[in-house]
C-alpha cells in the first residue's frame, strides 16, 4: 500500500517538475517546406528560448533538403552572432504572439550533410523569410525562400499519465479506509 502511494506521488512530481515545453513546427510556401519538434525553456524577453530543435526541410527543388538541428543553442543575449556563420540570430520563439512566432533574428539551425546554414526570420505579419548561407565565415545567401507561413503546435501534456496517478491515488486511499 505504501509502495503504491509512494509511485503514484513520484509520477506526479515528476510531471510537475517537468521543465522543457515541445513544440511541432511547420513551415511552407509554394515548393518549400519543413517540419519537425522543438523544445523551449526560460523566458525570455516575452518569449522562450529554444533549447532543441530537429526535423527536415525541403528547399529550392531539394536542392538544400534533409535533416535540420540546432545551431547556437541558447544565445546569451537577443542578436548573439553565430560564429563562424556571421549570422545573426536569437533562437526565440513567442508562441502567443498574434503577429509572429519568430521575431526578425530568427532561429538558426543547421543543415546535415551539407555546409549550409539556414535562418526562420520574420519579415512582416505572418510572412516568413528563410535564407539559406554557406557556412563559410560570411558566406554568400545561396537561396532565399519568402512568403512561408511558420506555425507551433504546443504538444500536449501525458495528462493521462497524471490521471492514472491519480486513479492510483484515489483507489489506495480508498483500500485504506477499508
Amino acid at each position: 500500500m505504501k509502495t503504491l502511494l509512494a509511485a503514484a506521488g513520484a509520477i506526479l512530481l515528476s510531471i510537475s517538475a517537468a521543465s522543457a515545453t515541445p513544440y511541432t513546427w511547420t513551415l511552407s510556401g509554394g515548393t518549400d517546406s519543413g517540419s519537425g519538434t522543438l523544445d523551449t525553456g526560460a523566458a525570455s524577453g516575452g518569449g522562450l528560448e529554444v533549447t532543441d530543435l530537429s526535423g527536415t526541410v525541403y528547399f529550392d527543388g531539394g536542392v538544400y533538403a534533409g535533416s535540420v538541428s540546432l545551431i547556437g543553442g541558447e544565445p546569451s543575449f537577443p542578436g548573439a552572432i553565430a560564429e563562424p556563420e556571421a549570422v545573426a540570430y536569437d533562437n526565440i520563439v513567442y508562441p502567443s504572439a498574434p503577429a509572429g512566432l519568430v521575431d526578425g533574428n530568427g532561429i538558426l539551425m543547421g543543415l546535415a550533410g551539407g555546409p549550409y546554414v539556414i535562418e526562420i526570420t520574420l519579415r512582416g505579419s505572418g510572412n516568413y523569410e528563410v535564407p539559406i548561407s554557406s557556412s563559410a565565415a560570411a558566406g554568400p545567401t545561396l537561396y532565399t525562400a519568402t512568403g512561408l507561413t511558420f506555425t507551433l503546435t504546443e504538444v500536449p501534456e501525458p495528462s493521462s499519465v497524471a490521471l492514472l496517478a491519480a486513479g492510483l491515488f484515489a483507489l489506495a486511499t480508498l483500500r485504506r479506509r477499508r
